[in-house]
């Protein structure tokens, strides 16, 4: 799907798409090499999104600050990355991610 496509996707299903990081650096696609990262302020949720009740982490990079979310009240949950680094078996991914948002 193009860009566009990708965003009305999202919001016809009801879904917000936030960044874990606010600023950082990354010499290519690989989140391994992400460096000198800021975490957003995940506090503002609460005001953005008060209706909000699951947060889905992209990948085990971002799901390292779940515990946060996790904290603060939210369902959460680690699915595996959408990246196409992500070498695992791609029926299976789909599969995982399709499960949990039609919860």
């Amino acid at each position: 799907m193009d860009y566009e496509t990708r965003l009305e996707t999202l919001k016809r299903n009801k879904i917000g798409l936030w960044d874990v990081f606010k600023t950082g650096r990354r010499e290519g696609s690989q989140d391994s090499n992400i460096r000198e990262e800021e975490i957003n302020q995940f506090s503002i949720l609460k005001e953005m999104a008060p209706e909000l009740k699951l947060v889905c982490f992209n990948g085990k990079t971002s799901g390292k600050y779940e515990p946060i979310l996790r904290a603060m009240g939210y369902k959460t949950k680690i699915l595996p990355s959408s990246s196409g680094i992500n070498r695992r078996n791609l029926k299976i991914r789909e599969s995982e991610w399709e499960i949990t948002l039609k919860r």
